[in-house]
């Protein structure tokens, strides 16, 4: 193995290991939350969007990034989730179904 592909390998683990240790945990605390309130087609509605997004941005970032490609996307994917299940948290809250 070259010294380019060790370093671009380390990079990719690396952004692999952050991303899940951060954006993973909001995950948790949202659909639990949602599970708790009886909305699950929150959750589904947050999980294909993000499984879509991830596929799409994918695909389109593949000739340009390489392997990175799937990496970049899973991160854009789960904060796009999380912005998904933040505006519906908050829209709960205005409409009085959850107190905070």
């Amino acid at each position: 193995m070259t010294r380019k592909y060790a370093v671009y390998e380390f990079a990719v683990n690396r952004t692999m290991d952050n991303e899940y240790s951060v954006v993973r945990r909001t995950d948790g605390t949202f659909t639990g939350t949602y599970d708790g309130l009886g909305k699950m087609v929150l959750t589904l509605a947050g999980s294909t969007l993000q499984i879509a997004l991830r596929v799409i941005l994918t695909w389109f970032f593949f000739p340009h990034f390489g392997l990175a490609a799937p990496v970049i996307a899973t991160g854009i994917g789960w904060l796009m989730a999380n912005l998904f299940w933040f505006i519906c948290l908050t829209r709960l809250r205005r409409q009085s179904l959850l107190q905070a």
